[in-house]
């Protein structure tokens, strides 16, 4: 899961990816069209994020550190 364009969403792509959310973007529209992904479901909020993966049997997101994540478990990426 991921969340839409935002301060969040560039420092995880940017730190922990390695590439812009561009960059990053376009990577997933190339495995799209040539059949070989499924674009990740994008969230205008860290809350909503969080409420979907809460739900959502498998599922993961990131958020910042300070968001409300008592639903769900956490990781710490170092």
């Amino acid at each position: 899961m991921l969340l839409k364009a935002g301060a969040v969403q560039s420092a995880f792509l940017g730190e922990f990816i390695g590439k812009s959310d561009t960059a990053f973007r376009a990577g997933w529209r190339s495995l799209v069209f040539s059949g070989q992904g499924a674009m990740p479901k994008a969230f205008d909020s860290e809350a909503a994020l969080v409420e979907y993966v809460a739900v959502t049997p498998g599922a993961i997101g990131y958020v910042s550190k300070s968001t409300a994540h008592e639903k769900v478990k956490t990781l710490a990426i170092r």
